[in-house]
């Protein structure tokens, strides 16, 4: 089987320096983050099936992802009654309206799809209690004449934050805000705090809304002169699609229908004979061309017939796999879109640039000033860079992302971000460095208590130093298949040092769910990561391709149901040494549950329960390197399937594993071992791994009976 093949920069840099100490920044009433050590089961835990069956996926339906849900089961309702978001009270008022001041449309209609609450957050008299400077107010009611008090508050959080000073609150009553906000910097000791009001939902957009005068184009296709360029538009707080062919539901991106290349496909051109007829000049190709690894979108510059010419060729050749992966051939999936020929759905739109014309088919067929329509004109809804010592908490973040670069110990905290990046041209691997908004570098960062959703790239990117994401849910990320993540760290040597991402929940991804190429002292803990892959073959939940850890752990995870084809739950692609894999849960993946290509050498896989079908570890070798997993140690593992390996003089060091092929006969519901199991008492210490072990012995698997069950993922539930 051809494995993945990414081509960064081979050589590594040099060692940085020891990371520095996290410093911790106050955490308010409500906010805290995680530990590095077991915790007892949350309270709602997934059902758990002593069988050999594999345990049900609990977002296992095709829902639309945004649809809220007490517990996300099978069968649930897609049309479930939204609730309010962040704790937001039916009766929360708007601060005091300046007598005769006009309605605000961004203060009475706040409307539009959101999720159920994130994690409570402190009342407004613990933030008047633990706010050593003043507290300064902004209201879709104020004046940014005004003094910024309660009573007399700013207009907007620009105006307000120029007054802000170290130990200052800024506090934000209900509304839209169409803003970029960038706070000064507070200190250690007295942070700059930016906070949605306790009980009110505060929206910071980067969309404006239109004002446009629509006619009947045809049928129920409006459109409007419009001045300008935008790629994103949206309708009633919902991203439209843009006009694509085969058409693709609105939020549905991950889940949509493609098209196939027919015969005689290849670098050069496209030919299908099920081609709908029109004029597809100046469309653009979104393939995924040849083994399918990754997104490569093409412009179309002319037509014969159902065939299709490119502006340029697609990739040929790769300097690791004799036969070429990226060339296009008969069967590889693709969709067209960006032209009005395509346009003949609800909730697609199109913009003619030339012709200065924006078209749009509302999702009620309905003229579109029936509804709120926006466009995206701000890439950040906060910009904290090079800032320190700040803290932004309870917004709702829309169409626009956070930025952190060069930031110190500042926190992102409850914010529930929506469309924060859309793309639609993806050229390969370079993808990785062109899109990258929502992004956390600097140090002693945090991004926590957040949920992340609907983005053509990354969920979040973390490089730096000692940065953190903490129990956040992201999903429905990456929909342009590329080579990005939910969670993704700056693919550069020494670029990203000492992250933890810890207490994460993440699901449906184009790609992997986590990819940390060439991070170092990196650790993933209690996250629980399902349903990557959902564009592309030939990847893993958590995975890296030719990184050297340098002491990076991967420990108590659950990675289960990888949907896609060649999937794995933890991959360590070729070139990848000193990582420990412990503790950690994995079923239903296609491929290996855990791969470990090679070279893959000084990496311990240790304490793991694998619950897979063909194969529980795997490798795979380049032709023109030598087998090798030297060093690496595979001990105490709990698993069905397949144990590939090295078995040359380069072959691994293996002891204590244990095969079984009846999960009730090894395991109770819960993954702890039964009375009897031959699980029990029969690993071996490994110092750093299995401290604490209850009994003569460490259990083998990755729970040890009689200590607290563990269960990972976020600590709070959509």
């Amino acid at each position: 089987m051809n494995r993945m093949a990414f081509r960064p920069i081979r050589s590594m840099l040099a060692g940085l320096a020891a990371l520095a100490l996290l410093l911790a920044l106050p955490v308010l009433p409500g906010c805290g983050g995680s530990t590095g050590t077991p915790t007892p089961d949350k309270e709602a835990t997934p059902t758990m099936i002593p069988s050999t069956t594999l345990p049900p996926d609990p977002s296992a339906t095709d829902q639309p992802s945004d649809t809220p849900t007490e517990s996300p089961t099978e069968g649930a309702s897609p049309q479930a009654t939204p609730t309010a978001t962040q704790g937001a009270s039916p009766t929360a008022t708007p601060g005091p309206s300046p007598t005769g001041a006009a309605t605000d449309p961004d203060l009475t209609d706040v409307s539009g799809p959101h999720d159920s609450p994130l994690p409570t957050g402190p009342t407004l008299e613990e933030i008047r209690a633990s706010t050593p400077g003043r507290l300064v107010f902004v209201a879709k009611t104020g004046d940014d004449g005004n003094p910024g008090t309660e009573d007399k508050p700013f207009l907007t959080l620009g105006a307000a934050a120029k007054t802000l000073e170290p130990g200052d609150t800024c506090l934000v009553r209900t509304g839209i805000y169409r803003e970029t906000v960038t706070p000064p910097s507070g200190t250690q000791a007295r942070p700059i705090r930016l906070m949605a009001y306790p009980g009110e939902r505060v929206v910071v957009s980067g969309a404006d809304r239109t004002a446009l005068v629509w006619t009947k184009h045809r049928g129920a296709i409006y459109k409007a002169a419009f001045s300008g360029t935008t790629n994103q538009l949206f309708v009633d707080g919902r991203m439209m699609v843009e006009a694509r062919w085969p058409n693709a539901q609105v939020d549905r991106l991950l889940f949509a229908d493609f098209a196939a290349t027919g015969s005689g496909t290849d670098h050069l051109s496209l030919n299908d004979p099920a081609l709908p007829d029109g004029d597809w000049t100046g469309a653009t190709v979104h393939m995924w061309p040849g083994d399918e690894w990754i997104a490569i979108t093409r412009l179309i510059t002319s037509q014969e017939g159902k065939r299709l010419t490119y502006d340029r060729p697609y990739p040929l050749g790769d300097a690791y796999i004799e036969n070429d992966p990226y060339a296009p051939r008969p069967g590889n999936r693709y969709f067209l879109s960006g032209t009005l020929a395509a346009l003949d759905a609800p909730g697609e739109w199109f913009l003619d640039r030339k012709a200065g014309q924006l078209y749009l088919y509302a999702p009620d067929g309905k003229s579109p000033d029936t509804h709120r329509v926006e466009v995206r004109k701000r890439p950040f809804s906060f910009v904290l860079d090079n800032q320190s010592d700040v803290l932004v908490s309870g917004f709702e973040s829309f169409g626009a992302a956070i930025s952190m670069i060069g930031s110190v110990r500042c926190t992102a905290d409850r914010i529930d971000m929506r469309y924060h990046e859309h793309f639609t041209e993806v050229d390969g691997y370079a993808a990785t460095w062109a899109y990258r908004l929502n992004r956390m570098t600097g140090r002693d960062n945090v991004f926590r208590n957040s949920r992340i959703a609907f983005s053509a790239g990354d969920g979040i990117r973390v490089g730096g130093v000692g940065n953190r994401v903490e129990n956040c849910l992201l999903r429905d990320l990456n929909y342009a298949g590329a080579w990005l993540a939910p969670i993704m760290t700056e693919p550069e040597a020494g670029a990203s040092v000492g992250a933890v991402i810890s207490r994460c929940t993440i699901r449906n991804a184009g790609r992997n769910s986590i990819l940390f190429q060439l991070a170092e002292q990196l650790t993933i803990e209690y996250c629980d990561v399902s349903k990557a892959s959902l564009l592309v073959k030939d990847c893993g939940l958590i995975s890296a391709w030719g990184t050297d850890g340098k002491g990076s752990v991967i420990r108590y995870n659950w990675a289960h149901d990888n949907v896609g084809k060649w999937t794995c739950g933890i991959y360590l692609d070729n070139y990848c040494r000193n990582f420990t894999i412990h503790h950690n849960v994995v079923w239903n993946v296609s491929d290996a549950a855990i791969r470990i290509n090679s070279p893959g050498e000084d990496i311990g896989v240790y304490n793991n329960t694998i619950l897979n079908g063909s194969q529980a570890f795997g490798t795979f070798t380049y032709s023109m390197d030598v087998p090798s997993q030297k060093g690496s140690r595979f001990f105490n593992n709990l698993y069905t399937g397949a144990f590939n390996r090295v078995t040359n003089e380069n072959a691994p060091e293996i002891g204590f594993n244990l095969a079984f092929a009846n999960l009730a006969d090894i395991l109770d519901g819960a993954y702890l071992p039964i009375a009897g199991s031959p699980a029990l008492d029969a690993g071996t210490e490994i110092p750093g791994v299995t401290d604490g072990f209850v009994g003569s012995a460490p259990d083998i698997g990755a729970y040890e009976k009689g200590l607290p069950r563990w269960v990972p993922g976020a600590d709070w539930e959509e």
